[in-house]
């Protein structure tokens, strides 16, 4: 049994706890996951459906709150579907199995005679009575038995294709009403402005200019500061937006000078930093004999920004015995553990309801503007006042990706098996996200005149995942094999976790060398990757891509400038198996043409859902791969919009072709991030394959393959 589920229902063990009855007579899912783009939500209210065998309008999903939903923790690492998902199938079957012995119990007949059907249960005498009149409060405090039998009425989630997704239809019309939306009855605005270092500190000169220009210029309440941090009040939001463009004239903060690589430099750069060693794996040594033959990778990235296109919000109230607040915190639970130690309250006393805002796939300034909120709040009890960060804010402030540098020697025998492959590290952790640690894990409580420490990133063990050694280790047979993570303890800016974390990178670095070395053998790359592989579901996802690709290279005429390229991965090792194929043409720049993807997911939830996944997921790795670069110099980010940090167009889309396998025996797996590291090793193996040139260092743009061209000259 999965121990996420387990601790699920150990800490929530009644029906009540994940689904209810409202009192128009629905069924209501009550889930601690929450929806950021994913379709979760959705899909959740799929699975209850299909397992309840119930009408899919009378089910109502809501969004979560620390007042009155399961806690789930964070919602990251694909793991909605795997561990939320399968805690309501359980549920469904208890709900069912009590169900069915209360309409036993009530007709005092006998169960072989019983038939469910679309949420009705029915005797051969004519007697039924609906599910939902069958749950009352006594059913409801049912105890949940894991090992109650899936109800055998009930068949497997198959074609979900019939449900219509409302919320999806609502934002392609832009009726949707996004967090930043929201308008509540005396509701007033905040602006919240920080250095732009982390250690910066107030001028106070300039900041007794700065009151005096605001209140004379701009209609306000009032101007407070705590330490570092500035905020201003106002009925109008229009207000805050005017002071914003106003502030270049204002120097606020003295900044810290920041230690930095010059020109993006940053392989020495990081190999400088001082660090931890943490062997990863390491197996027995061999005698490498001279039919050998061996390559060396040097693979690097730069640090990313989270740049959600939505910015960051939250709205919040502080009342005399109670805080709310309305946040899009992938964590609402872990916002509020922290939020109690930064405003030392019992955690009884916050309650964190979500509500959706623009999708991030990772720790951006969501959980940051909360606090802000909260902290501006304090000044104006009892009326709920909204704090929006600017585009400079979310771009400039809010957590970077890690940047990293990898290199990889591997070495083939004459048979062209791999018979060692070595892999050095070099990255900070991936997470310093809220609630894991004694101390807040939110800027603004770093920055006030009783601050607290800045928290350390954490590197996830492997076990759960791994952070910046995430996907290092091979899924190929390797007889010798050793992988070290050298983990940075600390770097001048604030970094957390992105989407897949260190998986982007580590599978881009070990889907380039298994090319290089099938070049080295003379092999097909897909036949030489499946050379190395036991495992018959990754067989089936390379062979699945292969056929739908059209991958010959008997039938295929290569033009100049076009290349394809395969890249393959089991995310985590553990989750989704997802192999990508990239059509890419190289012009002036680089264009991805098509891109096909194959994944095993395992019981499929919602086929839409699991598509849309692996194909925004992809979508997004080409935008890390070949756009993205956060601009750093000594005084912070530099890239505070999106002329200087660009992400990719609707014209940078290729056509997407995706297929599922279908593995209804094996548990369900998340979708969201195991396409990102087989994209960007795709579309780097298509160059290689247009123009013999090998990218290893991202983006994949013009002046890096230049770079490139320079060094292998």
């Amino acid at each position: 049994m999965n121990k996420n589920v387990e601790n699920n229902l150990k800490k929530y063990p009644k029906i009540k706890h994940w689904i209810n009855k409202s009192k128009n007579n629905k069924l209501i899912i009550f889930s601690g996951k929450v929806e950021i783009g994913q379709g979760i939500l959705f899909a959740f209210q799929q699975l209850v459906s299909k397992n309840l065998d119930f009408s899919f309008d009378e089910i109502e999903v809501t969004c979560a709150s620390t007042d009155t939903h399961p806690n789930e923790a964070v919602t990251s690492g694909s793991l909605s579907v795997q561990d939320s998902g399968l805690t309501l199938k359980i549920v469904c079957a208890n709900l069912l199995y009590f169900s069915e012995q209360k309409f036993v119990s009530e007709k005092g007949i006998k169960k072989i005679n019983i038939e469910y059907s679309k949420g009705v249960f029915s005797q051969n005498d004519g007697y039924s009575k609906n599910l939902i009149d069958l749950i009352d409060d006594e059913l409801l405090e049912k105890t949940i038995d894991i090992n109650i039998p899936k109800f055998e009425f009930i068949k497997d989630i198959n074609d979900t294709n019939e449900f219509k997704n409302l919320d999806l239809l609502k934002k392609l019309e832009g009726k949707y009403i996004f967090i930043n939306d929201l308008e509540i009855e005396g509701m007033l605005y905040g602006l919240v402005l920080h250095p732009k270092t982390i250690k910066g500190k107030l001028n106070e000169e300039n900041f007794i200019l700065f009151q005096k220009f605001i209140f004379k210029k701009f209609n306000i309440i009032k101007i407070v500061n705590d330490g570092n941090l500035v905020g201003v009040i106002s009925t109008k939001n229009i207000e805050l937006l005017k002071i914003e463009k106003n502030l270049d004239q204002y120097s606020l903060w003295n900044e810290s000078e920041l230690d930095l690589p010059l020109n993006g430099q940053y392989e020495t750069w990081l190999k400088s930093q001082k660090s931890l060693k943490l062997n990863i794996s390491k197996s027995i040594d061999i005698l490498l004999n001279t039919n050998t033959k061996s390559k060396s990778l040097n693979i690097s990235r730069p640090f990313l920004t989270h740049a959600s296109i939505g910015l960051c919000c939250a709205i919040a109230t502080w009342s005399k015995d109670h805080i709310s607040v309305i946040s899009h915190s992938q964590g609402i639970f872990n916002l509020r553990h922290d939020l109690a130690l930064a405003f030392d309250l019992a955690e009884d006393k916050i309650n964190v309801t979500h509500h959706p805002g623009a999708g991030c796939y990772g720790h951006n300034g969501a959980d940051d503007v909360a606090y802000d909120a909260v902290w501006l709040a304090r000044y104006v009890p009892e009326q709920p006042l909204r704090v929006e960060w600017s585009r400079a804010q979310e771009m400039s402030i809010a957590p970077l990706s890690p940047a990293m540098f990898v290199e990889l020697e591997a070495t083939i025998d004459s048979n062209g098996k791999i018979c060692a492959w070595n892999c050095e590290i070099w990255s900070q952790a991936h997470g310093t996200r809220p609630g894991r640690d004694k101390t807040p894990a939110l800027l603004g409580s770093w920055q006030t005149n009783a601050p607290f420490a800045i928290s350390q990133p954490v590197n996830a063990p492997e076990i759960n995942g791994g952070g910046a050694d995430r996907n290092s280790r091979p899924i190929y047979e390797i007889e010798h094999l050793e992988i070290n993570l050298n983990d940075i303890k600390e770097m001048p800016v604030r970094v957390s976790a992105l989407r897949s974390l260190g998986g982007h990178v580590n599978v881009f670095a070990i889907e380039s060398m298994m090319d290089e070395l099938a070049n080295l053998a003379s092999i097909d790359p897909i036949e030489f990757r499946l050379n190395h592989l036991k495992n018959s579901r990754a067989k089936d996802v390379l062979n699945t891509v292969k056929k739908l690709s059209s991958w010959s290279n008997k039938s295929r005429i290569k033009k100049e400038g076009e290349g394809r390229g395969i890249g393959f991965a089991q995310y985590k090792n553990t989750g989704a198996f997802c192999a990508v194929v990239a059509e890419v043409k190289l012009t002036d720049h680089i264009e991805v043409i098509k891109i096909y993807i194959c994944a095993d997911v395992g019981a499929i939830i919602s086929e839409k859902g699991v598509i849309n996944q692996l194909e925004g997921g992809s979508i997004q790795a080409i935008s890390f791969s070949l756009f993205e670069e956060t601009q750093l110099s000594k005084n912070g980010v530099d890239s505070t919009d999106w002329s200087k940090y660009p992400i990719i167009g609707f014209k940078d889309i290729p056509l997407i072709q995706t297929e599922l396998i279908h593995n209804e025996q094996n548990p369900s797996v998340g979708a969201g991030e195991c396409s990102i590291g087989p994209t960007a090793a795709a579309i780097a193996n298509a160059v290689f394959d247009a123009i013999g040139i090998r990218f290893t260092k991202m983006p994949f743009n013009k002046d890096n393959l230049q770079a490139q061209m320079l060094s292998e000259n």
